[in-house]
């Protein structure tokens, strides 16, 4: 089995957990959290989530990472190896993440727009009531900045997972933290945003159902980058030399802190903006609520601009992420040169990414379930696809392959209280969960 040493790599453990960190923290943290409390319950959905999150998170974080360093292989061979019955989950992983990634490029274009706006000195035409509305409604202009932020996460993959993916992701990690707690401590200083944060913290069980742990056990999914195959592409070129569990805990941790510090600025943002209501701030928050904070902030047109690029960066690492999952998959499969696999992606992207940019503009009357393109995606494969591809995941794992096969590749000792631990969530507790809430909300919607 592969080391991760004959098809390149992390430099060290410590890379490792940052790149998986990184490209983790990205848009499903900073972006999607926040909203996703706001509308779900507070303080009560952060509790769910929180509880998954160190359950199931942890588990089938650590369960993708073993089964990619396992077979040394990306994911449409990675499950073929283990059982080629389950030959479909690699399948789906690719499925997952060509569904997704369009409209994350679509949500990380928009914010290196908002960026460069800032550096530009015209941060206060960002905060004027209607602009993002106006913007996303138009047909070249967010076309146009897709194709600049493809050209840029292209060019990082191309790098490679060390010389590129790595080496962005152990810078951008760190700023990120640190940026987004001055801003939460900037931003508490405005008058009504300690309310603000009082509501992001408080639960609100007339917005909690079942609903919501179906969102909850979404988010985390998305944070964790499961189900989409970018751990266990990760995995692959993972060495043996590093702790598994160890890595997963990290990877959780930095996650859930980035969540908390999100959704403490953005939160109470959206309150400020909506005038004690900031689940109508919805999806669109980060570009309607925080521009209107920073015009408030002295030197705000500093802080948006340097907060807007490190989101870019953010969704870069998403991006990327999902990419290198296609570009490895092309490789191993069919012996695609790395330029070759990131301008196939590149291309399929533009287009698809295209179609749902204009979702909100010239195809805003196409709306599925209610839903425009971009909201459509994104409950397809993060409700309904991720769910789905974590569930045959562990069903994979626990009933098909041996125990050892992935435990002992996270060094967990036959007598590991730990060993027994995973195993029992792998084989009962997460199916069963993902199961029940899975079907409840299906039926629900009908």
């Amino acid at each position: 089995m592969s080391d991760g040493g004959g098809r390149g790599g992390f430099s060290d453990s410590l890379g490792f957990i940052l790149t998986a960190a990184g490209t983790a923290v990205g848009l499903g943290c900073i972006w999607r959290f926040p909203y996703l409390t706001a509308e779900h319950g507070g303080g009560l959905f952060i509790l769910c989530y929180l509880a998954i999150l160190l359950t199931f998170g942890i588990t089938l974080m650590a369960v993708e990472f073993a089964i990619g360093r396992r077979t040394g292989l990306g994911v449409l061979d990675a499950f073929t190896n283990l059982n080629p019955k389950f030959k479909f989950l690699g399948v789906t992983c690719i499925v997952v993440c060509a569904l997704s990634q369009p409209y994350f490029a679509v949500l990380g274009a928009n914010i290196t727009k908002y960026g460069f706006l800032y550096l530009s000195g015209a941060g206060a035409e960002a905060a004027a009531p209607g602009f993002y509305s106006a913007y996303i409604a138009s047909t070249f202009e967010p076309l146009l900045w897709l194709g600049f932020y493809l050209i840029i996460a292209g060019i990082i993959v191309y790098c490679g997972v060390q010389g590129g993916i790595e080496r962005v992701c152990k810078v951008v990690l760190p700023m990120e933290i640190i940026l987004i707690a001055i801003l939460v401590y900037d931003c508490s200083s405005l008058p009504g945003a300690i309310d603000g944060l009082v509501y992001f913290l408080a639960p609100h069980p007339e917005n909690f159902g079942a609903d919501s742990v179906l969102a909850a056990l979404g988010q985390v999914f998305y944070s964790l980058s499961l189900g989409l195959g970018v751990m266990v592409t990760f995995g692959s070129y993972l060495s043996k030399k590093v702790n598994i569990i160890k890595s997963s805990c990290s990877t959780v941790f930095f996650t859930f802190l980035v969540s908390m510090l999100a959704g403490a600025l953005i939160v109470p943002a959206s309150y400020l903006y909506t005038n004690g209501n900031p689940a109508a701030a919805g999806s669109g928050g980060i570009f309607e609520s925080l521009p209107m904070v920073f015009d408030m902030m002295p030197f705000g047109t500093v802080t948006g601009g340097a907060f807007f690029i490190l989101l870019a960066l953010a969704a870069l690492t998403s991006t990327i992420a999902g990419f290198e999952v296609i570009v490895t998959a092309l490789k191993d499969r069919l012996g695609f040169s790395r330029l070759k696999g990131v301008i196939i992606m590149s291309v399929y992207t533009l287009i698809l990414g295209g179609f749902i940019s204009l979702g909100y503009g010239a195809l805003n009357w196409i709306q599925i379930g209610g839903m425009y393109l971009l909201e459509f995606f994104d409950f397809i494969s993060g409700t309904i696809l991720m769910p789905l591809m974590v569930f045959f995941t562990c069903i994979l794992v626990a009933y098909f392959v041996k125990p050892k096969v992935v435990l002992d590749e996270m060094d967990l000792g036959p007598k590991s209280v730990l060993r027994k631990g995973l195993w029992f969530m792998l084989k009962f507790v997460c199916p069963a969960c993902i199961a029940i809430i899975f079907i409840t909300n299906i039926i629900g919607m009908f």
